[in-house]
């Protein structure tokens, strides 16, 4: 065998893929901006803290950890084109329609006591704006002036369906782990460390788990 030769291909391929491989720390790639992995666990230690607060109000007794990852990633995502398409489409987005209020944020701030309350406020705020603009799109679409005393579901659900329908276009890529198509949809079967499967919310059912991993 020729050394020199498997060395040669071994560099050659390296710098084939080299354009396409994920980014150090990045948890997912959108329209050439990398979202790091900091920011996607920062997302989901808000959504996991939220979704307890609300599962443990109706009763329920266990959550998926790997689908509210997956949610928060995804999210960020979608947060991005988003954004792009407000900008295309000269869409005006009032601060004040996703900001929140000061006892919001102190609510926010004190159920995700583990992160610093402008971060935890960052990550909800982000999710509004989302669906702020998906509201404006789905107006543009329909022609229609926007009046929150009618209700806004219509609107906010075309919104939605054009923001994905964008996202199918995107060339988007997660790191593996966290088992998402291109689409932002779960594959059939996922591995890795940041797919996991559902624990229990009793106390310290979870502690074995790493810290991104755990959403207790």
């Amino acid at each position: 065998m020729n050394l020199r030769y498997v060395a040669a291909a071994g560099a050659a391929a390296l710098l084939l893929t080299g354009c396409q491989a994920q980014p150090p720390g990045a948890a997912a790639v959108v329209d050439g901006h990398t979202i790091s992995m900091e920011r996607a666990d920062d997302a989901a230690e808000v959504y996991c803290r939220l979704t307890l607060v609300t599962a443990q109000q109706q009763g329920v007794s266990t959550v998926s950890n790997s689908e509210v990852r997956r949610q928060a990633v995804s999210d960020l995502v979608l947060a991005r084109v988003a954004d792009r398409l407000a900008r295309e489409r000269d869409i005006d987005v009032p601060t004040s329609a996703y900001t929140l209020n000061a006892e919001q944020r102190a609510n926010v701030a004190r159920t995700v006591s583990s992160l610093p309350a402008r971060t935890a406020v960052d990550v909800v705020e982000s999710s509004q704006r989302t669906f702020v603009i998906a509201t404006l799109i789905g107006e543009q679409l329909q022609g229609k002036e926007l009046d929150v005393t009618k209700g806004t579901d219509d609107l906010q659900s075309a919104g939605l369906e054009e923001l994905l329908a964008e996202l199918k276009q995107e060339k988007v890529r997660y790191d593996p782990r966290f088992g998402l198509t291109r689409a932002g949809q779960p594959r059939s079967t996922t591995t890795g460390s940041l797919s996991v499967s559902e624990e229990p919310l009793a106390d310290g059912a979870q502690g074995d788990l790493p810290s991104t991993q755990r959403c207790a």
